[in-house]
């Protein structure tokens, strides 16, 4: 699962294509840190067709958690309009969080 996880973070910069990457703030199983950098890894040129989203009451299984109408929702809103931010404003959090991480390094 290690080298799965290393995989995947090396393979973010190549990540091109439409995407929406979600997380629990409260995930047990995969650390908030290499989330985050797997975030700032990701290719700036597809940004415009990427969205991030941290839930500050999400856990691993986002849609089977107590919040799952939210992120459902968030889902839903981002197949229907891509460039729209996300009802919950978990997009705008995950972004704030990157931006803190940054100006902490």
């Amino acid at each position: 699962l290690v080298d799965l996880m290393d995989q995947a973070l090396a393979a973010a910069p190549r990540l091109d294509v439409p995407a929406l990457l979600l997380y629990g703030e409260k995930d047990e199983i995969v650390p908030l840190e290499a989330t985050l950098q797997l975030w700032r890894g990701l290719p700036a040129a597809a940004a415009g067709e990427q969205r991030i989203a941290l839930y500050a009451d999400g856990w691993h299984m986002l849609l089977r958690d107590l919040q799952a109408q939210v992120v459902i929702a968030d889902i839903a809103a981002w197949i229907a309009d891509p460039a729209a931010p996300l009802p919950s404003g978990a997009d705008d959090r995950a972004l704030a969080a990157i931006l803190a991480t940054e100006e902490t390094s």
